[in-house]
């Protein structure tokens, strides 16, 4: 959901330590190079979206003679509404006439 923090991870092997990683997040914004990370080594980073809507994801890594990667396939995130919406006087008729409608309660899992 927009507003959340989201964790990710990827690692690569290189012949040269150290490797470093820029993340492309989707929505036009970029993290700085990340590491010194030894090769097979897990780099974690979060990134928080702002709006609701789809993203693909990237990132690439970087030797440390400057030999970079190109962008990884991308991962394709989608972040949803935040929240659920409702309509309570449905379920709080459901609630009232618990007998009135059986199959829509049956439906409904309530």
């Amino acid at each position: 959901a927009p507003g959340i923090e989201y964790g990710f991870t990827t690692k690569s092997t290189a012949p040269k330590d150290p490797i470093y990683y820029k993340w492309d997040w989707g929505d036009g914004t970029f993290s700085d190079w990340m590491g010194r990370y030894n090769s097979d080594e897990i780099c974690e980073a979060t990134h928080t979206w702002k709006e609701k809507g789809s993203y693909n994801i990237r990132v690439k890594a970087k030797d440390v003679d400057g030999w970079e990667s190109p962008w990884s396939d991308p991962l394709a995130v989608s972040m949803p509404r935040n929240k659920v919406i409702t309509n309570s006087l449905f379920i709080r008729l459901l609630e009232r006439f618990p007998n009135a409608f059986p199959i829509l309660r049956h439906l409904l899992g309530r």
